[in-house]
């Protein structure tokens, strides 16, 4: 688990139980130590629905783990001060809510591009050639001023040829930090920070979809498979289509199965579609029929670019780029936030194998009804990266303070 450069590792073992509750339990299972004793009386379906739970709660950052964020993000303000017009704000995971310990701190660096603020009926490109320079230039700045020093000398890379970025990893605590160019928080944040709010259950299941996908390698656009935004909107478009499939207490687990069983057996992935909003599937079969306004809907107009690009690099041949996810980004129905992906057909064996396991596993529940963990079984991860990572973050923070461990 844990090992694509999107992701930042981990921490294995704590000194003290009061910074690690889980301190003791199995470097694969440390989750069982935020299961409540009330779940081992319940039948499988609850017990699964409890340990998905504890599953969130422990990748979720600490409060401890969050001080230690918020403090580097200042360092690296008063670090920046001087080479940009604004403070760096907080984007990404860390602001929508959906943040894992190990999730990477996505900054914005705010520039005004002054011609597209103005209220004009026909507003220029954000990736002109213009802009994308200054972007370039405002991106330089910044990693000649983190290069100068101790914390992030030699780590700091420009990435990127679309949207270019910035990538600084955190010497003390190994945190890698992500900055990019816009004019404002992206749409798509605050898209992602709204569905966090409407369905409670996006957390877990975004968290045990990820866990299942870094524990087979295949997250993050390192290992051309599927980012955090896009798999977040699977999940999205899931609870969407499924509203009301899933009724009372303890859903959690048939969720995630469900999750497992649409993305893994029911829908070809590499040839069709995923929406969010309005949610839904589309592919070369739905849209067919040309539109029978005179302006068709934006999202239909964005659907029809996105399969068509997959059609188009089918025809010239580019069976990688034919086959690749292609996820529509809410905000900007043209987007594919799917692109990275072309590990398809891997991803999804991995969600109907998860599937197997954990139908198995539930079945199984009542021949050993004192067996540690259903999920395990579907899981199949390792933690002990993601203790070291923490752990890390703990001795940093005390060095930070003056105080000896």
């Amino acid at each position: 688990m844990l090992q694509d450069r999107k992701a930042n590792g981990a921490l294995a073992g704590a000194s003290r139980r009061a910074d690690f509750p889980h301190y003791g339990t199995p470097p694969n299972l440390p989750w069982l130590s935020y299961l409540p004793r009330s779940a081992v009386a319940g039948d499988a379906s609850m017990y699964l629905d409890a340990e998905l739970q504890a599953l969130s709660r422990y990748l979720a950052p600490s409060q401890h783990e969050q001080d230690q964020i918020h403090r580097i993000i200042g360092q690296v303000g008063a670090l920046i001060e001087r080479v940009v017009p604004y403070s760096p704000q907080l984007i990404g995971p860390h602001r929508t809510g959906l943040a894992l310990a190990h999730s990477n701190v996505s900054l914005l660096l705010r520039y005004d591009d002054v011609p597209r603020s103005l209220d004009n009926s026909r507003r220029p490109s954000a990736t002109r050639p213009q802009i994308k320079e200054a972007h370039m230039n405002l991106l330089r700045r910044v990693e000649s001023a983190l290069q100068a020093t101790e914390l992030f000398n030699g780590l700091v890379k420009l990435q990127g040829k679309r949207r270019p970025f910035l990538e600084a990893r955190h010497q003390p605590t190994g945190l890698l930090l992500n900055f990019r160019c816009d004019e404002g928080v992206p749409v798509l944040t605050e898209y992602l920070q709204g569905y966090s709010e409407e369905y409670p259950a996006l957390r877990p299941l975004y968290t045990a979809a990820r866990t299942l996908l870094e524990a087979h390698s295949l997250f993050g656009d390192s290992h051309a498979s599927i980012e955090p935004d896009a798999l977040a909107l699977l999940v999205v478009a899931f609870l969407k289509t499924t509203h009301g499939r899933f009724p009372g207490y303890s859903r959690l687990g048939d969720q995630f199965l469900g999750f497992l069983q649409l993305y893994g057996m029911e829908v070809n992935l590499s040839s069709v579609g995923v929406a969010a909003d309005p949610p839904g599937f589309f592919s070369i079969k739905t849209l067919r029929t040309p539109p029978t306004k005179e302006v068709e809907p934006a999202h239909l107009r964005g659907q029809r670019s996105l399969i068509n690009a997959k059609h188009t690099a089918a025809v010239k041949g580019n069976r990688p780029a034919s086959r690749r996810l292609c996820v529509q980004d809410p905000s900007h129905y043209m987007n594919n936030l799917g692109r990275s992906c072309t590990r398809v057909v891997e991803m999804q064996r991995v969600f109907a194998k998860a599937h197997e396991r954990l139908v198995e596993s539930l079945g199984d529940w009542d021949s050993q009804p004192k067996k540690e963990s259903i999920l395990k079984d579907g899981l199949h991860a390792n933690f002990a990266e993601l203790e070291r990572f923490r752990r890390r973050m703990i001795l940093s923070a005390h060095h930070a303070e003056g105080s000896y461990v």
